[in-house]
Parts: structure tokens; C-alpha cells; sequence
């Protein structure tokens, strides 16, 4: 479905738990993949007259058979985040909604919902390893999202890989993400 923008606006206005996020990518054969170029992720990254403030979130997430993601946290040194002595982990389920897909402009708007989950049962077959900065918009609406991602396959446990050993194949994802309190 390419032209329900206006609905996936009034459900969102609707339900306050639900993301709206834009995603920058490339159509092939009508299939979206996420990720622009290096240098494109960098001009809008520079662009720091737009933002008033920062963050940064490391992570490897684990996905596979289905909706649900266990996610590491890192600290900005690609330290393990501890939480009372333990890697701080959770588990998250991803649940989409609706989306529109606009082919001329390479972006897919969707309405998902993210909730946390007590556990997982799962098989994890790629480890998703992120470095992401956050930048939100001086007016507080939008969180623009800066993640340099690389993705391994995994099998077993010894195919996970720690962060000084992943090999710099980036795709550089672009998401926009409404924050505000009433989408217009």
C-alpha cells in the first residue's frame, strides 16, 4: 500500500504507544532495504543547526524465527552496560501495523508497536551489531535516528563476534521518528 499516509497519521494521533518512523533506503524489484550511502549519512548526520540535542546507543541485537529481538547494550567504548552486575539485555517484540511505501522518494513511512517481553524462545540466526547516534529536532517532535549497522549470520554460539573483531561492511541506516505529542 503506497498512498495511507493520512491514516497512519490518525492512528498514530490515536494510539500515543505506537512509532511513526520514516526509513531512507532503496527500492529493488518493489522490496525496501534499509541504508544510503556513506556520504549522504553524513551530510544530514553534520547538520547540527537542525538538533539541540545528542545521544548515542550501542547494541547487538539478535534476531531470527520470529518477532522478537534480545538486545545488548553497550557503553560508547563498546563496553558491556552492567545493570546491578549484569549485561543490561532486553528482550523486545516488534509489531507492524501499517506502511506506506513511497517508491519515487525511497522512504517507507510504518506505524509499528515495540514492547518489551519477559523472555524469548526463539532461534537467533543474525546478530545485528549497531552504532547509533540520536539527534532530536530543537522543536522536540522528531528523533532522527544515525545507525551504522552490520549484520552476521550466526549458527552457534561461537559465531558471535565482539565488536573489535566485526568487519567493517556498514549499512548506514537514516530513520526519522515522530516524539512529539500530536502528529499534524
Amino acid at each position: 500500500m503506497s498512498n495511507n499516509i493520512p491514516q497512519l497519521v490518525i492512528a498514530k494521533n490515536e494510539n500515543k504507544n505506537l512509532e511513526f518512523e520514516i526509513r531512507l533506503g532503496n527500492y529493488f524489484n518493489q522490496r525496501f532495504q534499509p541504508g544510503v550511502n556513506f556520504s549522504l549519512y553524513n551530510k544530514i548526520l553534520e547538520q547540527d543547526n537542525h538538533f539541540s540535542k545528542t545521544t548515542f546507543e550501542n547494541t547487538i541485537s539478535f534476531v531470527g524465527n520470529n518477532n522478537i529481538k534480545k538486545i545488548l547494550f553497550f557503553d560508547k567504548n563498546l563496553k558491556d552496560l552492567k545493570k546491578n552486575g549484569k549485561i543490561k539485555v532486553i528482550f523486545q517484540e516488534k509489531k507492524k501495523i501499517m506502511e506506506s511505501n513511497l517508491y519515487d522518494q525511497n522512504l517507507r513511512i510504518s506505524l509499528s508497536e515495540e514492547t518489551n517481553v519477559k523472555e524469548d524462545s526463539g532461534i537467533k540466526t543474525m546478530a545485528r551489531y549497531k552504532q547509533r547516534v540520536s539527534k532530536f529536532t530543537k522543536d522536540g517532535n522528531w528523533r532522527y535516528d544515525f545507525t551504522k549497522v552490520n549484520s552476521v549470520n550466526i549458527k552457534s554460539a561461537s559465531d558471535i563476534l565482539p565488536w573489535n573483531s566485526v568487519p567493517p561492511n556498514y549499512i548506514y541506516e537514516i530513520e526519522i521518528e515522530f516524539v512529539g505529542k500530536k502528529l499534524t
